[in-house]
């Protein structure tokens, strides 16, 4: 080797960089959008257990309805799995986005969110 240096990749493990103002803002903007994002997915979550649980207290008032009541619980089902992929992406997005301070309560309102739903899907069956 010419002159003693060696080639290859510089230890950049002591190296601390804190972002720029710029990349600061960026990243709140995109968490920002992000908490949006998942807050209209939780809602719609919940409006469609609603609906669900409305279909299936009319179906136990009159089982003669029950076949297109029963295909749309069945859409409903797959389109809540869809969401619930959806809501749980975002929320890990949301923990790498969130600050130290922000992370507990993050964690605390996901749990909520899991709680209610587990509480609507067991009122759906």
């Amino acid at each position: 080797m010419a002159g003693g240096k060696k080639k290859g990749k510089k230890n950049t493990s002591q190296v601390s960089v804190k972002p720029t103002s710029d990349e600061t803002s960026t990243m709140s903007s995109e968490l920002t959008k992000k908490k949006a994002f998942r807050t209209e997915h939780r809602n719609s979550t919940e409006r469609k257990l609603e609906s669900a649980n409305e279909i299936l207290n009319s179906l136990s008032e009159e089982p003669s309805s029950g076949s297109k009541q029963r295909a749309t619980l069945v859409l409903y089902k797959s389109s809540l799995k869809e969401k619930l992929d959806v809501i749980q992406g975002l929320d890990k997005e949301v923990l790498e986005l969130s600050t130290e301070e922000e992370i507990v309560s993050e964690i605390e309102e996901t749990d909520l969110f899991r709680i209610s739903r587990r509480i609507g899907s067991c009122q759906i069956g």
